[in-house]
């Protein structure tokens, strides 16, 4: 990151075309994994043992890759796919993004940050933990009403304030955008325990299907408010579906 930054920034300065800045953006990525496989090979050779056969890392890694995807769909590239799909005017559809973005940020963000420690922490845990994550899907929706209807209730006068009265959302919007940012909350904690529970496929599977259906179900011939009320709801419900699924099936296998 202090790389990208000061490569970035010193491109800023010298007024570099986009291209070069993209590229500034991408090259700390391959720089970092060669200065640290340089400096730190030898005190990582020989020192870790892996606990499953080289296939089955390689099948789990195209898991991993294949989810990353489809939630960098559903999170980072939802503004690009409600921008090209949208058909309403440009401050219109900068209004919606724009909440998508304060919306989703503070919930997604910090739950993405804490996966691992999810996953490490279900997978050390009793044989009630499967349990107490059902438990949390059902809390967890119950959270995403209550949220959404937050949303739609004070949703239009924050947005109004934070934007200088710029952006004007419906109350209706707000709540279908607080309430999805919710759910999708919930999927990265199913996500986590399906990992914990080396569920994998359900896991790729839950987030591949609910990228599928918010790009299938923005593109069609629907209305756009109906479309985008689709979009954000069902199609996470659809991936929750499959992780609740797959987590029910795991405790009864394990029962």
């Amino acid at each position: 990151a202090g790389i990208r930054a000061v490569l970035v920034g010193g491109a800023l300065l010298l007024g570099a075309p986009s291209w070069v800045l993209f590229g500034l953006i991408a090259v700390p990525f391959v720089l970092a994994w060669g200065l640290g496989w340089l400096f730190l090979r030898n005190q990582v050779r020989g020192r870790f043992v892996l606990d499953e056969p080289p296939r089955r890392m390689l099948g789990f890694t195209a898991h991993t890759v294949g989810a990353a995807a489809g939630m960098g769909l559903m999170i980072t590239g939802l503004p690009v796919l409600i921008q090209a799909t949208s058909g309403q005017p440009a401050a219109q559809t900068a209004a919606l993004i724009f909440a998508i973005t304060v919306t989703r940020a503070p919930i997604v963000v910090p739950l993405q940050a804490l996966q691992s420690f999810l996953v490490a922490r279900l997978r050390d845990g009793d044989d009630l933990a499967t349990r107490r994550v059902l438990a949390l899907i059902g809390g967890g929706l119950v959270a995403a009403g209550v949220l959404g209807l937050a949303g739609a209730w004070l949703g239009p006068l924050i947005i109004a304030w934070l934007t200088s009265g710029r952006y004007d959302l419906t109350s209706l919007s707000l709540g279908i955008i607080v309430a999805s940012a919710a759910l999708v909350g919930l999927l990265t904690v199913t996500g986590s325990a399906l990992l914990a529970a080396r569920r994998h496929g359900a896991y790729v599977l839950g987030w591949l299907l609910a990228a599928a259906a918010t790009v299938l179900l923005l593109i069609t011939p629907l209305p756009f408010d109906t479309r985008f009320a689709l979009a954000l709801l069902l199609a996470p419900a659809l991936g929750l579906v499959v992780h609740a699924t797959a987590l029910l099936r795991a405790h009864s296998s394990a029962a």
